[in-house]
């Protein structure tokens, strides 16, 4: 019989419950920038609750969107998010670096004079991006109205707020661009980037109120998961993760993290330029290797070196939450509870079945199927596994 971890009936039922949750996205920083598979806050928030304590640290070792850290940090917990991609890193440090009153107030005047000063402004505008592909495909009418506010964004005073900034112009752009048959008109635009403007204080405003605590660190690391026990950051800290939260890549699973789909087929890596960072890499170098791959070696090796590298900055008392999904479920379920073990965790059970086995929670992803074979396949299942160091 596998190990059972003990939680209370309450706690045991409102996991199991925030699991299955499929309420839309909402409440605090969350809206800031529809990152890919996303999980689901209410999850991210009992688990949270169930496996940690105030002001413990929480690691998420694959960020993404830092859902994990916005809730680790609405609920008096300590944070640290680990990513790959420079797209997350920074959505992630938008979301969960505070700002007062005064700077909002700043970020509001200056969008709302912004969108004025742009209906009739004429500039001429670096050339870098266009030539280094990051505009290809984005609509001539968008790209120069994001180029625009772009070309304003310095003027605010401060980083954390000129960051905001391009959170707000990012997530507007994803609006008008990203999966759109007919490209909004650029009124429809500035509207919009107004209307994202206000959410996003919003947002802010609630996180900060439900920070009681506002001394908490919250640390976002662009980096690979493998290695990760070398990192400065990492070796710095003075506390233990007491609960690792996360939502690996999933083996053969087609998901585009850091480019957006332009009507068709056409892709975009236009995220990176509105967001000022250079990218080089293809799909795979964000998900453990190609889905295409037969047997997915890659992803697996990749899997055991960056679980191997968490083995090695955790304790006995670290617990492992991950929610995870399988293009074929039925053969790589247990090879992946394979590397988890020889990277140095056991699989704990929060309920048997009546033969003593592990009763893993799953959930059907809601409004979602992934692309996950050449031939037509497709997954909607995602599991809860629970680790204990070994």
């Amino acid at each position: 019989m596998a190990n059972k971890l003990e939680l209370p009936n309450d706690l045991f039922e409102k996991f199991s419950d925030a699991v299955i949750n499929s309420n839309p996205v909402t409440g605090l920083t969350h809206n800031f920038y529809r990152y890919p598979a996303r999980f689901s806050p209410e999850f991210a928030k009992q688990a949270i609750l169930s496996f940690s304590k105030p002001e413990d640290l929480i690691l998420d070792p694959f960020m993404g969107g830092g859902t994990t850290l916005v809730e680790a940090l609405a609920n008096g917990r300590n944070a640290v998010g680990v990513d790959l991609s420079p797209l997350a890193t920074f959505v992630s440090s938008v979301k969960t670096t505070p700002l007062g009153e005064k700077s909002l107030d700043k970020i509001l005047s200056w969008a709302e004079n912004v969108v004025k000063i742009t209906k009739s402004e004429k500039k001429d505008m670096p050339s870098f991006w266009a030539e280094s592909g990051y505009q290809k495909d984005v609509p001539w009418t968008l790209r120069r109205i994001i180029e625009l506010i772009l070309a304003h964004i310095p003027n605010l005073p401060r980083l954390d707020q000129r960051r905001f900034a391009q959170c707000v112009l990012l997530k507007t752009s994803q609006w008008a661009i990203d999966c759109k048959e007919e490209t909004p008109s650029v009124e429809r635009f500035r509207k919009k980037f107004i209307e994202y403007t206000y959410e996003s204080i919003d947002g802010m405003n609630e996180l900060n109120d439900s920070m009681e605590e506002k001394d908490l660190l919250c640390l976002c690391v662009n980096n690979s998961s493998v290695g990760l026990e070398k990192y400065s950051q990492i070796k710095s800290l003075k506390k233990k993760p007491k609960l690792i939260l996360t939502s690996p890549p999933y083996p053969g699973v087609h998901i585009i993290y850091h480019q957006w789909q332009v009507q068709s087929r056409k892709r975009t890596s236009a995220p990176f330029w509105i967001i000022g960072e250079t990218n080089g890499h293809t799909s795979s170098h964000y998900t453990f290797g190609d889905y295409r791959q037969q047997h997915h070696k890659k992803y697996f090796e990749v899997a055991l070196q960056s679980f191997s590298s968490i083995r090695k900055i955790v304790d006995d008392s670290t617990t492992v939450v991950q929610l995870i999904g399988f293009s074929d479920p039925t053969r790589q379920l247990q090879k992946y509870l394979d590397i988890m073990e020889s990277a140095g965790f056991k699989e704990v059970a929060l309920d048997h079945n009546r033969n003593g086995n592990i009763k893993r929670l799953w959930r059907n992803v809601p409004n979602r199927k992934w692309y996950v074979d050449v031939n037509g396949k497709y997954q909607s299942k995602e599991v809860v596994l629970v680790h204990k160091p070994a």
